[in-house]
């Protein structure tokens, strides 16, 4: 099991540098950063931040969790993508996401009734351009005549693409035009099952297997008991969620009068370390994830606090998956 970070940066940049190396460090295996708009705990430009810790570590892959892929255009994003893997040294992975926040389609005048049209079109001519050396397209959203990127990324064939979604025609889509499909961390046990039931279905009538590499995303905090972790992490990141997912009406984030127990229950991964091993072993076990994106910082918890679990995740969780 290898484990990622997500790190939020939209208030203190050298902070998120600070925890981005530390990470790695700390034995974590990826840095993820989340791409929303108007939205605090969030960046509107993870691929530019993403460079930036690219050249400040060493060993973790990078990548953003997800980039709105409908709200960009594909020449840049994988011109962009492939800078980010220059820089790294070929540690980039390009996660996309659908979006569904009618707030962010509006204020960057894109249509949040096309998105699945310029998903599907972006998707198809990023890897081209990663790995041929003209590209011609034609649809109706994009037009590309003889393009080419400057430079390439240094993974061979190209970095791998992973990406969300919740319906079943994006379930389809991940499976057909993706190398992972990679759950984010709103949907509870019992949906993610049915989830992977529709995405291993659309695998087996395209012609394909699961890749090898099975990952997700969840909230997680980890402290020295149940009850701080609850307190100082799982407080914060249950208000996080309804400020969030609750105001975005998700599909699949549940209802508003919830308490945060019930909006832990089964989706996020709180307690001491004991605790959070036995929590990842339950998914690990029920849906076969092998590398775990973890997110511990929102507004409202503590960098010390964060730093903390960040050391004790590293010191007690990470060697008992090795």
């Amino acid at each position: 099991m290898e484990f990622g970070l997500l790190v939020e940066c939209d208030r203190d940049f050298d902070a998120a540098i600070e925890v981005s190396v530390l990470a790695e460090r700390a034995g974590f295996s990826s840095v993820w950063l989340s791409e929303h708009h108007n939205a605090a705990g969030y960046v509107g430009s993870p691929l530019v931040a993403l460079a930036a810790i690219a050249a400040r570590t060493a060993r973790v892959r990078l990548g953003p969790f997800v980039l709105l892929m409908p709200l960009h255009h594909p020449l840049r994003v994988a011109e962009d993508g492939a800078m980010v893997d220059r820089i790294s040294r070929g540690r980039f992975v390009l996660a996309v996401g659908l979006g569904y926040v009618q707030q962010e389609f509006a204020m960057l005048g894109s249509s949040l009734k096309e998105r699945a049209s310029r998903m599907e079109e972006g998707i198809r001519i990023v890897p081209r351009l990663w790995t041929e050396e003209r590209v011609t397209f034609a649809g109706r959203h994009f037009t590309l005549d003889g393009a080419s990127i400057h430079p390439r990324p240094v993974q061979t064939p190209r970095p791998p693409i992973w990406m969300g979604g919740w319906t079943e025609k994006a379930l389809e889509r991940a499976a057909r035009l993706s190398d992972s499909w990679v759950p984010g961390p709103t949907a509870d046990l019992e949906a993610l099952r049915n989830c992977y039931g529709i995405y291993r279905r659309a695998l087996a009538k395209a012609g394909k297997s699961q890749g090898t590499e099975i990952p997700a995303c969840r909230e997680l905090f980890i402290a020295r008991t149940q009850r701080e972790a609850f307190e100082q992490g799982g407080k914060p990141l249950a208000k996080f969620y309804r400020e969030s997912y609750f105001k975005w009406s998700h599909p699949l984030a549940g209802r508003d009068e919830m308490t945060d127990e019930e909006i832990i229950r089964d989706r996020f991964v709180i307690g001491d370390p004991d605790g959070c091993i036995a929590q990842i072993e339950r998914f690990q076990k029920e849906l076969g994830w092998n590398h775990l994106l973890c997110r511990m910082a929102v507004p409202g918890i503590r960098h010390e606090a964060l730093l903390e679990g960040i050391r004790l995740f590293g010191n007690t969780v990470i060697p008992h998956f090795r």
